[in-house]
């Protein structure tokens, strides 16, 4: 549509065709956009317990760099963690808003309005952009999926596609492709080709995956050949141009806008009318439908082209900085802004507890203090000194836990040990890197660290790993390496024997199915519970295999965390107890969650010392 605008303007010189671009531009984008951000995130902070990731992601959306963010923190769209971000739709503007930043430049030179019927040269430079751009886009989707999802040029081709579509249909070259669809192809197979394209689209969103590459390439091209293919035939474009079509179209930008937004607050509150997908199909037509008549349509109507072009980029700045202002305050404001409405602490928020505390005397926190990746947490001079706590006395031993985040999320358990029974601790956790290492693997930090432990190991100490033990996506199943890791473990519990230094591994808990916390309601306590049996049969197996291990060395012990976070008269593991979550996520404990393991702890562990 953009293009095919630009092809019927014309303009006197280059600048006022650049400005007067840009102008309209602004008006179809910003007004609407300013107020969904800014109507959302005022909403959002009254029923969204986190709501940081959506403020900013709303931030960089006012500045069309979403997307950018998006990449930059690494969030895959089809993630969980994507699904509670109410402004996570808007990389795709972030996407078209970078190409007008590009396009109007490229698209005066290449198909000048007063020379459009060299439509051979500007088809041919468009089209050999487009496919350099669709090569590119399939090597990056190979090396880096979140790079090609999200950046403007690994996504240039679907928008060049659609500047190719427009150049051919002003071109007048319809009527030869009409006369192709119902004369050869029709004639050869019978069925024309509109048809042939629908099904085939219709057939590839069920085949691929929007994630999978051809998945991508498949659903652009088909589309591309649908619209095409429509405009050849009067009795399908008056449908397409019928009020009812028409109507969908002026609202499509607001509908575009508010459809996300509206599907995370059904998310956010699933005992609410929001949650039922009819309702919300409907509150997204008329909030649409509304947006576009009181916010869209007088901007678009706005006489923009002719008045100064200073006042309407300075309009647009004030309003995008004064909503950046607002979305960078609206916390500092929360409470007051639920004091007003009523709302002192949601359900939910009741229920949550932290998922670390503050390490014991300081106000340091545990992350970024004691997690190391050498990304943007790498091991620092006072690193091991900041995370180790020793005992309260010399009878008492030194609880030296390694491995990943799942050693991490048993740091409020460590901290009450050390506060309530005079144990030292010592905690890193390393992110996606379990303890020991598979070999051939290496982490210069996590070596370093061990070694600075094991100079300070004392006969009595325990040694404990903790580690992801089932596997996270789809039904959970035993993880593969389990017997290569055991063997390894076997090799440690050797190295530390003679030293009199114990060596704890931790059993799995519980792993759950939800997308994130918030969509669980502590007042039902099976809104996201799983079946115990299938959980404990998991569980029971990697027990056996670490019981196998136990039996060959002395010094080694499994704790066995599930029926603690699961009890055996439970029919559904459920991430809370008594009222509070246990869990931060599907499969970390939270603070209370890894303190109800004290008493376990005290018992596997030798407990001469307590």
């Amino acid at each position: 549509m953009i293009t095919w605008s630009l092809l019927h303007r014309s303009s006197s010189s280059f600048f006022e065709y650049i400005f007067s671009f840009f102008v309209r531009r602004i008006k179809r984008i910003i007004p609407a956009l300013i107020v969904c951000i800014l109507l959302t995130s005022f909403f959002i902070s009254l029923v969204d317990p986190f709501p940081s990731e959506s403020y900013f992601t709303g931030l960089s959306a006012l500045f069309g760099l979403s997307n950018i963010y998006l990449y930059v923190k690494q969030l895959d769209y089809f993630s969980s963690s994507i699904a509670y971000n109410a402004f996570a739709h808007t990389w795709s503007l972030g996407v078209e808003e970078q190409f007008y930043l590009i396009f109007p430049f490229i698209f005066f030179f290449v198909c000048n309005p007063k020379a459009i019927s060299n439509v051979g040269i500007a088809t041919l430079i468009i089209a050999c952009i487009t496919l350099v751009l669709l090569v590119l886009f399939i090597i990056t989707h190979q090396l880096n999926h979140t790079f090609a999802y999200y950046l403007m040029p690994t996504r240039f081709w679907q928008l060049g596609i659609g500047v190719l579509l427009a150049i051919f249909i002003a071109s007048g070259q319809l009527e030869k492709l009409s006369v192709f669809n119902t004369t050869v192809i029709a004639g050869l197979t019978g069925i024309k080709l509109h048809y042939v394209t629908l099904l085939a689209l219709i057939a590839s969103m069920f085949i691929f995956q929007d994630k999978t590459l051809w998945g991508h390439v498949a659903i652009s091209v088909l589309t591309a050949a649908l619209i095409l293919n429509g405009a050849t035939n009067d009795r399908r474009s008056f449908i397409l141009t019928s009020l009812p079509m028409l109507f969908l179209g002026y609202i499509s930008y607001s509908a575009y806008l508010w459809h996300w937004p509206l599907l995370v607050v059904g998310r956010l509150q699933p005992d609410s009318l929001m949650s039922n997908f009819a309702f919300y199909l409907i509150a997204t037509f008329i909030i649409a439908s509304i947006s576009y008549f009181i916010i869209e349509r007088p901007f678009i109507k706005m006489r923009g082209d002719d008045s100064p072009l200073i006042w309407v980029f300075a309009f647009a700045g004030i309003t995008i900085f004064g909503a950046a202002s607002f979305i960078l305050n609206i916390h500092q404001y929360k409470h007051r802004i639920r004091a007003a409405f009523n709302i002192n602490e949601l359900p939910i928020e009741a229920a949550l507890t932290p998922a670390f505390l503050n390490l014991p005397g300081t106000e340091l926190t545990f992350n970024p203090t004691c997690v190391v990746d050498n990304q943007d947490r790498p091991i620092k001079d006072d690193t091991f000194d900041n995370c180790t706590y020793p005992p309260s006395g010399a009878d008492k031993p030194t609880i030296w836990a390694m491995g990943d985040s799942h050693a991490g999320h048993l740091q409020g358990l460590f901290v009450k040990m050390h506060e309530e029974h005079g144990v030292g601790f010592h905690l890193i956790e390393t992110p996606g890197l379990y303890f020991p290492l598979p070999r051939g693997k290496e982490f210069k930090s996590r070596d370093i660290l061990f070694e600075n432990a094991r100079e300070q190991f004392k006969s009595g100490d325990i040694v404990l790993i903790s580690r992801l033990l089932l596997t996270r996506e789809g039904n959970p199943t035993v993880q593969s390496d389990l017997d290569n890791w055991l063997e390894d473990v076997s090799d440690l519990a050797l190295q530390i024997e003679p030293q009199g230094v114990q060596l704890a591994i931790v059993g799995p808990p519980p792993i759950f199915s939800f997308a994130d916390i918030r969509g669980c309601v502590p007042s039902n306590p099976l809104s996201c519970a799983i079946d115990r049996v299938f959980l404990s049969d998991l569980a029971e197996q990697v027990h056996a295999k670490i019981r196998a291990l136990e039996a060959r060395h002395s010094n080694l012990k499994l704790i066995e965390t599930f029926t603690v976070l699961c009890p055996e008269h439970w029919e559904k593991c459920a991430p809370f107890q008594n009222g509070k979550f246990t869990f931060r996520d599907k499969d970390h404990l939270s603070v209370y969650g890894a303190q109800k393991l004290l008493p376990l702890f005290l018992k596997s562990l030798d407990t001469d010392w307590k």
